[in-house]
């Protein structure tokens, strides 16, 4: 994924994005808009003190943003980044008109613009991606690998046999929507069932590699150490309904000899 900061989580609907990461229902959104007060946010800069609490609330929310959220959230954007975030979310709102709401974040603008309100958000808000960043390699071929080709569809990973050792996956979107790549390795005893239903799906994971995205005709890439075990490939990516893909048939296990 080329961009995982707060609004990237806020408007996908990837917060703390993880294999096999669920997405909440109208009950997480009700829960998430009294998990923090003004008294309990960080101290901000003057004049920034209703977007840093309306961002942080949206960046606690496990559901997608209603569209009332995201108009609030743009009302109150500071000067220094209300071109940036009123682009993003237009271009996250014509996406989800058209049935993709994701689609968006594969344009260069899109994650340019990103970029500028993350830093804001960051340095002004205190709001700050917590997660590891992965290795670059794991989203580039590596011609020494063992590389398998896979086509996405909506809603469906098509991939050959996989064999222990080091692995290109290289997915080619033949679908409309966007999609992406989780790769990951359940614990011993631990199903996919498990994994999918799970409020914490980590205790069930040991390993997981994610790709870019990849908007329809478009490619992306994942490199992983394949080890024997259960396997899986998902794309957690929202549907315009609010469920992840992998709800709808894109969570394929695979097991590696």
């Amino acid at each position: 994924m080329t961009t995982s900061g707060q609004l990237w989580r806020v408007l996908t609907g990837l917060t703390a994005v993880a294999l096999l990461t669920g997405c909440g229902g109208d009950g997480d959104q009700e829960a998430a808009s009294t998990t923090t007060t003004a008294a309990e946010a960080p101290e901000v800069a003057a004049g920034a003190e209703d977007y840093c609490l309306a961002a942080r609330l949206l960046d606690e929310q496990e559901s997608l943003p209603t569209v009332e959220q995201l108009d609030e959230l743009a009302a109150v954007a500071p000067e220094q980044i209300k071109a940036d975030v009123e682009f993003v979310i237009g271009r996250f709102k014509a996406g989800v008109e058209a049935g993709d709401p994701a689609s968006a974040f594969g344009d260069p603008e899109v994650e340019q613009r990103l970029e500028r309100v993350e830093e804001f958000e960051a340095r002004v808000c205190g709001l700050t991606d917590d997660e590891e960043e992965q290795d670059p390699a794991v989203t580039a071929l590596d011609p020494a690998a063992r590389r398998i080709d896979v086509t996405a569809t909506e809603y469906d990973f098509e991939f050959g046999e996989v064999a222990a050792g080091r692995t290109s996956f290289v997915m080619a979107n033949a679908g409309q929507e966007t999609h992406i790549m989780i790769v990951g390795k359940l614990k011993e005893g631990a199903t996919l069932e498990q994994a999918l239903a799970a409020d914490d799906p980590e205790q069930f994971v040991e390993v997981d590699y994610e790709s870019d995205i990849a908007n329809a005709g478009e490619e992306a890439v994942v490199t992983a150490d394949l080890t024997p075990g259960n396997w899986a490939m998902v794309c957690p990516i929202p549907a315009s309904d609010g469920q992840p893909h992998f709800l709808k048939g894109m969570a394929v296990p695979f097991t590696v000899e």
